[in-house]
């Protein structure tokens, strides 16, 4: 052995050199890879909270009708400049989506005719029916859909469907 030197490598840890030479390698890239790739899915990062809520599936069939008490106390609310809470308790009372809740909501703001519990159907007006019928009879059935319109205010397709459905 030559003066100065060690002599043989030593075993730290009872591992040999060669050993701790490919370990020392894995630990440099672990630490050399980003952070952001080491979190994409939270991995080892001990701050992410892993969760699963199912998505509210939106109603399917025909439009859920408004609970008659919810309907007043939206209008309430409106009255009041409370859209965001009127907009809750409808999504409470009907189970619709934040969207579907608010175009209640905006429905009943502007007075405009929702589907209630417990309301009378409502027969079209005689008067009206006449009249759309004639218009059909004189082949002028887009200005019987736009009488229904501003009669009733339906939308367009509902009112052709209602002037369609008039025999």
């Amino acid at each position: 052995m030559l003066p100065g030197t060690l002599g043989p490598p030593a075993m730290i840890l009872g591992l040999p050199p060669e050993t701790l030479l490919i370990l020392a390698a894995i630990l440099v890239l672990l630490l050399s890879v980003p952070r952001s790739l080491r979190t994409v899915r939270g991995l080892w990062d001990p701050g992410v909270r892993h969760t699963y809520r199912p998505r509210r599936l939106p109603p399917s069939g025909p439009p859920k009708p408004v609970p008659p008490d919810t309907a007043d106390r939206a209008r309430e609310l409106l009255a009041r400049n409370k859209r965001l809470q009127a907009i809750k308790e409808i999504r409470q009372a009907t189970g619709y989506g934040l969207q579907e809740a608010k175009d209640i909501s905006d429905a009943i703001e502007a007075g405009r005719p929702v589907p209630c519990f417990g309301q009378p159907e409502e027969r079209p007006d005689p008067e009206l029916v006449r009249r759309v019928r004639q218009l059909r009879a004189e082949e002028r059935g887009d200005e019987a859909v736009r009488l229904v319109v501003e009669q009733t205010g339906m939308g367009e397709s509902d009112a052709a469907r209602f002037v369609d459905s008039l025999d």
